[in-house]
């Protein structure tokens, strides 16, 4: 069973590597694929390319963007247990802008490794529907910036990273910047209910939000946005 298999990857630290490249990805986003890319950046691309079928109207960028992960979250990556925000890999989806009318398209590898964590940038907002279609009971309606991460991980103390503490420690520590200052430790929490339960429903990703005016002032990428601030 896949969900059992997930949960012991990250209790053993060993990775599953899912294959993305099952389908033809053809570009339909010359904007996200530039000039002059190559190796993983244009493999990058051509991916976001891909999924703009399922719904994926923009590539992700400062100010509306999101990463779904069937890992935890951290800000060091460990292979088979923990994605860094932003930076895809191959238990998660780096998503932009879009209307996603089933979740299993829209972040495939997240779902497929259990799906345990979202990263959602500031100025961005989230809402999960607990049906295909935007149907449902709203499951998780957010406004980053935030990071949640499923439930069933507070106190897990199996992963070596974690020396015997509670996972929840982690959660809360200091994080390497600029990730401590994107997603200070007052922006990360835990579900109410079990991530891995949110897999068959849909999903809209809108960008337009404030963002804190601190992170305006101190990132280059947020001080470009023309955001309200707060």
């Amino acid at each position: 069973m896949l969900l059992v298999q997930a949960s012991e990857a990250k209790a053993t630290g060993t990775s599953k590597n899912p294959s993305d490249a099952a389908n033809p990805m053809t570009p339909v986003w010359p904007h996200c694929i530039g000039t002059g890319l190559s190796g993983e950046a244009k493999r990058q691309a051509k991916l976001q390319a891909f999924r703009a079928q399922y719904g994926e109207e923009e590539c992700p960028e400062a100010g509306c963007r999101v990463h779904f992960s069937g890992a935890l979250m951290h800000d060091q990556f460990i292979a088979g247990t923990a994605s860094v925000p932003y930076v895809e890999d191959t238990m998660s989806e780096y998503v932009g802008k879009g209307q996603f009318p089933h979740n299993n398209e829209a972040f495939p590898k997240a779902i497929q490794n259990s799906f345990d964590a979202i990263a959602v940038d500031a100025g961005t907002r989230v809402t999960i529907y607990s049906h295909a279609n935007f149907k449902g009971e709203i499951l998780w309606d957010k406004v980053g910036p935030a990071i949640v991460v499923n439930i069933k991980w507070k106190d897990g103390q199996y992963w070596p990273f974690c020396n015997g503490r509670p996972y929840r420690e982690k959660l809360a520590g200091q994080w390497s910047e600029p990730l401590n200052t994107i997603f200070p430790p007052s922006v990360r929490e835990f579900s109410t209910t079990d991530m891995h339960l949110w897999n068959t429903g849909s999903l809209v990703i809108q960008g337009g939000q404030a963002i804190p005016q601190t992170l305006k002032d101190n990132n280059a990428e947020y001080a470009q946005l023309s955001n309200a601030t707060y």
